[in-house]
């Protein structure tokens, strides 16, 4: 069986949450949790790569964070782009669930 949850900010102070499993093979049970950057800015006048978050991106990247504890399984990988906004979001979410930033795997192509 597979499990995938999206976790994203909506609105104030509403997680989006989505849930589906699919099939059911004979072993055990895979979990594969997505989460969106927080917010970020348009008004920096820099490559797409490079936009930071907004102060409002901060907060919900904890806000998500903090609610995302029960998910997670025993051992896990934790994988993030590149860019900015989403290295920065990882950041947030590695320290509030206590994942050793040093392993945080950095993808170019994610």
């Amino acid at each position: 069986m597979i499990r995938i949850y999206i976790f994203r900010k909506l609105y104030h102070k509403q997680i989006f949450f989505w849930n589906t499993i699919t099939t059911n093979p004979p072993f055990s049970m895979k979990n594969l949790i997505v989460v969106r950057h927080a917010k970020s800015s348009w008004a920096t006048p820099t490559k797409d790569v490079d936009r930071p978050l907004i102060q409002r991106g901060i907060l919900d990247a904890h806000l998500v964070s903090s609610r995302i504890m029960s998910y997670i399984p025993k051992t896990f990988l934790f994988w993030t782009s590149t860019a900015k906004r989403a290295s920065d979001t990882a950041l947030i979410f590695a320290q509030n669930i206590s994942f050793p930033i040093e392993n945080i795997v950095y993808k170019d192509d994610l």
